[in-house]
């Protein structure tokens, strides 16, 4: 589900970033090993300890997932003969006192046996590592550890022992093999992603001259991934670069593997920055290519503009919009249908809001539920999409056809840039609303609709003639023009 990502991006780039300290260049050298069957991956991490008299070490990222006992797939830890090691469960913390001087290892072990029945696939077949026969899969932050001071400013890793003739895939340098060394700046950390599988599948894709992967599984047989994520490659991601104006990329991946346990029709997914993670199961079909096609934008929408926040008040921009961005390139790019289109806006945004039985609540309550209340959890999503397409419509009406809610990106992506801020402010985005509407009006409505949770009255509000919105039970109802071309209507060509 979309919601896995909340404001990941953000709290991962801040959990991993290492503040400056020119005068000393460590390095921690992580090497893994892991015999195929196992559900232990051994990891034996060598570094050299500064001037202290200790080394604090920090597992896990709790707050994504909801894993709040991750702590407890750590066993085995070790250090030197001589030195000791004290546990802080609590705060999932390594503790190292150093007797003598020179090189350390830190040994630990990582049990990634599915821990759980198939209903908890979403949250710990996503968040935490797995380790079964044939199949090895991690997030960067269930492998490696946050240390406690900053003098680290470059990290290594390899495998020393691995299965022979699995597939192997690692985000940080994809056309690597297990037993290369890799090194990577460690604010770079979170870029890690790394498969292994018995049936891996990578396939490489140009977008421009960059290098995009396709990661699949053998393991399923009932869909043929590959060509499923083939359109992604060769139509969206040029589509959107094109749509940000923005042509210098990177390599990115698309992981798309099945769930190990059984499971009914299911899936989840997870930004990376330079990548995308979904585990699922059952067809491919129209949810997953908007799932794709959501944590692939959000390279944009919460990286390149992350909105500053306390909570998740203003999630409704970073998940909302970007939800309706890029349904909006599907639909432009004739990668979902005109029926496609008007069927998500309405069944998936639209319908479930106006029914929802926290549709009014204020923006700051969402942080509180989020984890624990599938309304709250859709509530920014379904919010901030509706307004986005509402947004889009006004500033059509305004400028007469002349710009869309691509000009208000872009100008807001082109502020940003030049204020060279690390987020902007909602402030920014009231300002660069303000180029296209009065302010006054975009002041009222983003604290009456998105802060304070007052539904949109369509009975009253305005909106282009190619949609009409009318009420059924209560609830609005979006139908459009069947003379109406929607990729004309959405294009920017």
């Amino acid at each position: 589900m979309k919601s896995t990502l909340i404001s990941f991006l953000f709290i991962l780039s801040c959990f991993f970033t290492l503040g400056q300290n020119t005068a000393t260049h460590l390095k921690m050298d992580y090497h893994f090993s892991w015999d195929g069957n196992s559900s232990l991956l051994k990891v034996d991490l060598f570094y050299s300890p500064d001037s202290k008299d200790t080394t604090s070490f920090t597992y896990g990222w709790p707050e994504v997932g909801n894993q709040i006992n991750i702590f407890s797939v750590v066993k085995n830890i070790q250090t030197e003969k001589g030195d000791s090691v004290s546990i802080d469960s609590a705060n999932r913390k390594i503790i190292v006192w150093h007797k003598t001087s020179g090189q350390k290892k830190l040994h630990y072990e990582i049990n990634g046996a599915l821990i759980s029945a198939a209903k908890h696939n979403n949250a710990n077949e996503q968040f935490r590592p797995q380790l079964v026969p044939g199949c090895f899969y991690s997030l960067s932050f269930n492998v490696f550890m946050l240390v406690d001071t900053n003098v680290y400013k470059t990290l290594s890793y390899t495998w020393d022992k691995w299965p022979a003739g699995i597939g192997y895939f690692s985000s940080a340098d994809p056309e690597s093999k297990p037993g290369t060394v890799v090194t990577i700046k460690t604010d770079q950390i979170r870029k890690i992603y790394m498969a292994m599988d018995k049936k891996l599948i990578v396939k490489t894709y140009k977008v421009g001259d960059v290098p995009y992967y396709a990661i699949t599984s053998g393991r399923d047989s009932l869909n043929d991934m590959q060509a499923a994520l083939k359109p992604f490659f060769s139509i969206f991601f040029p589509a959107v670069t094109d749509f940000w104006q923005d042509y210098k990329d990177k390599d990115y991946f698309i992981s798309m593997l099945p769930f190990l346990n059984e499971a009914p029709d299911n899936y989840t997914g997870i930004g990376l920055i330079d990548g995308f993670s979904m585990r699922y199961t059952g067809p491919y079909d129209l949810a997953k290519t908007e799932v794709i096609a959501h944590e692939t934008t959000h390279k944009w929408i919460g990286n390149k503009l992350p909105i500053k926040q306390k909570g998740m008040e203003y999630m409704w921009f970073e998940e909302g919009f970007n939800d309706y961005i890029d349904t909006y390139i599907l639909a432009e790019t004739k990668m979902i249908t005109k029926k496609e289109f008007i069927h998500y806006i309405n069944n998936n945004n639209i319908t479930p809001h106006y029914k929802s039985p926290v549709r009014t609540a204020p923006a700051d309550s969402i942080a509180k539920y989020f984890w624990t209340n599938h309304y709250y959890e859709k509530l920014p999503y379904e919010r901030g999409f509706i307004y986005a397409f509402y947004l889009d419509n006004q500033i059509r009406l305004a400028s007469k056809g002349k710009k869309t809610i691509r000009d208000f990106m872009l100008a807001l992506l082109k502020n940003r840039s030049e204020s060279k801020a690390v987020d902007f402010t909602i402030d920014d985005f009231i300002e660069t609303a303000a180029l296209f509407l009065p302010k006054a009006q975009v002041v009222a409505e983003v604290n009456k609709y998105m802060q304070n949770g007052d539904l949109l009255d369509f009975h009253s509000l305005k909106l282009i003639h190619d949609f009409h919105i009318h009420y059924d039970n209560g609830i609005p109802i979006l139908t459009m023009s069947e003379k109406t071309d929607l990729q004309q209507l959405l294009s920017w060509k």
